[in-house]
């Protein structure tokens, strides 16, 4: 059967076939619908002629049953669904229909990676914990004229295809009130609006999108903390918060934007009205702009802020205290993508240092913890189409299991070129292949031990 012609459904799958396998199929799901449905109509339902079955309420050990040895597993949400991660799931593309939710919840992880959006929400997406982490050529969350995302906690991380890069997160109405959301822009379509009332949003722009909190009506800040980072946009114009109108105020609010490298920059713009109460000022100003009527964050000297921090100006849990600072990890590093530190006050939130952490550091001590519990004699392979290297970490650990062979499979230029594999035979002279910088590189290998091209199936395509 062609693999193209089968379509996937959440919680189970339908083969399309001809003739009378089909008409055999139809009658068997007709009874088993029919038995289901008596004895428990509200936990699954069947939708005909698609024969799509819908579950309620169902754990990630479940989907990861029903999805076994399915090649890039789409899902869609055709019910009001609460996902338990009650161990960590894997699938290719989300997709919520019209009405319908998905409801996140547990503490395992939902990874979702498509070379398209992630997830494609036309209802309403809600995460109550759980970790949830998007890796997309388009956006993180896509979600249309009527969507809805609601984030309660947990965390949900929103990255690029393009290592190092995060992605967008939009819907009609966004609203946040705990957990962390990671990602390069929140956005708010179709006059809808963002409410924020806790959690902690951390958004950094790349050289193609600039972070920002933008929605066509309002965006309502109450509480959280709230860090946007546009310092490593080349956007020549990059805006921290911009909506028609702009309210912030709270005495838990914490707000910390930096747009410096961004030409005709704004920290904030309301196009119709600005109001920022019960906040620390420090000098600046609100005023209406003659150019545009828009609405932006003065400094005294009459320049539009850019960098901004402001935080309650009478906060109870910071009254007269001395800085108490501790690292906290805001985003957590992959293979694919570089995590964040802040070093933090954790009694009034102000960010001393930024760190990133590395994506690389993860891909080479998984394999190294690979290479360590191999079995005895064992050929172990890695697949990459981010790097181009190892660090020496990696041939040390052969060093110490030298009875390991190590097949890499790897990209010519490390996330694009020619798909290549090299062997690194067990037993070999491991000092000759670390360099001075203390890295071995792929190409180097193969040019030692003789490199093979691989066919894949995009480039068989």
């Amino acid at each position: 059967m062609n693999k193209t012609n089968e379509k996937k459904y959440l919680f189970g799958s339908l083969a399309h076939s001809e003739g009378m396998m089909r008409c055999i199929l139809g009658f068997a799901l007709f009874f088993v619908a029919f038995w289901a449905c008596g004895l428990n109509a509200e936990a699954t339902s069947f939708e005909l002629p698609n024969a799509m079955l819908t579950n309620t309420d169902i754990t990630a050990t479940q989907v990861n049953n029903l999805i076994n040895g399915q090649l890039n597993p789409e899902l869609t949400i055709q019910d009001d669904v609460t996902l338990r991660l009650d161990q960590d799931l894997n699938v290719d593309k989300i997709t919520i229909q019209s009405g319908k939710s998905l409801t996140i919840e547990g503490s395992g992880t939902l990874t979702v990676t498509s070379h398209v959006d992630a997830i494609t929400n036309n209802g309403s997406f809600i995460v109550n914990s759980g970790n949830i982490s998007l890796t997309a050529d388009g956006y993180g969350v896509n979600g249309n004229t009527s969507s809805t995302i609601i984030i309660r906690g947990g965390s949900i991380t929103s990255n690029r295809s393009v290592p190092g890069y995060r992605s967008m997160i939009a819907s009609k109405n966004i609203t946040v009130s705990g957990g962390t959301v990671s990602a390069d822009s929140l956005s708010a379509r179709s006059n809808g609006s963002i409410t924020i009332s806790g959690g902690l949003i951390d958004l950094d722009g790349n050289a193609d999108d600039g972070a920002s909190i933008v929605a066509d009506s309002t965006i309502d800040i109450s509480g959280g903390r709230i860090m946007i980072n546009n310092s490593n946009t080349n956007q020549n114009s990059s805006l921290g918060i911009l909506a028609s109108h702009i309210n912030i105020s709270g005495d838990d609010t914490y707000i910390s934007i930096n747009v410096t490298n961004a030409e005709g920059a704004a920290a904030a713009c309301g196009m119709s009205s600005l109001i920022i109460s019960g906040q620390d000022m420090s000098g600046m100003y609100i005023a209406q702009n003659n150019s545009n009527n828009y609405y932006y964050l003065y400094n005294q000297d009459g320049s539009i802020v850019r960098n901004v921090i402001l935080r309650s100006s009478q906060p109870v849990h910071t009254k007269s205290h001395k800085h108490s600072y501790e690292w906290q990890e805001v985003r957590a590093a992959t293979e694919d993508a570089d995590g964040e530190m802040i070093y933090v006050c954790t009694i009034c939130g102000d960010v001393l240092y930024r760190e990133a952490t590395s994506a690389y550091n993860v891909f080479n001590i998984n394999l190294m913890n690979k290479i360590l519990k191999a079995a005895p004699g064992a050929t172990v392979t890695v697949d990459t189409d981010k790097w181009i290297s190892f660090h020496h970490m990696i041939i040390d650990t052969l060093a110490k299991r030298p009875d390991v062979t190590l097949k890499i499979n790897f990209l010519s230029e490390g996330h694009k070129g020619i798909p290549m594999s090299v062997t690194i035979p067990a037993g070999a002279d491991y000092p000759k292949l670390i360099d001075e910088n203390g890295f071995t590189g792929f190409l180097f290998l193969g040019s030692k031990y003789g490199v093979m091209l691989r066919q894949t199936a995009s480039s068989a395509a």
